[in-house]
């Protein structure tokens, strides 16, 4: 009895442990278009890029970067009739400071296309 209960002890403060503010990140689902590039029928406009940070403290509570990042490009790319974002590139890089403190930030970059 008394070994059962310190084994769902243990599985209880492990998934304590491991669960906190945790986000769904929308990196794998920026836009839901698609767009078939097999012809000539359209030119490259530019490449904007956009950077988005968040601060966890022991872990908890930090925000959402990606949709931050995703947000910002999407803001400054200000599509026009025709165009499209394209060839999406995010990177990820972290901080640990001091083992209690993670900065994590996301830069994402995207291509934008103008259809002819």
């Amino acid at each position: 009895m008394r070994k059962s209960l310190l084994t769902i002890l243990a599985i209880a403060l492990v998934a304590l442990g491991m669960s906190s503010c945790v986000t769904r990140s929308k990196i794998m689902n920026m836009d839901n278009n698609m767009v078939i590039l097999n012809s000539a029928n359209f030119e490259y406009v530019k490449t904007v890029k956009e950077s988005a940070s968040a601060t966890y403290i022991l872990g908890f509570c930090g925000g959402n970067p990606e949709q931050k990042a995703i947000d910002k490009v999407k803001a400054t790319a200000a599509l026009q009739a025709n165009q499209a974002l394209t060839n999406y590139t995010v990177t990820k890089s972290s901080r640990h400071i001091f083992g209690i403190v993670y900065v994590k930030t996301i830069t994402v970059s995207a291509d934008i296309i103008q259809f002819k």
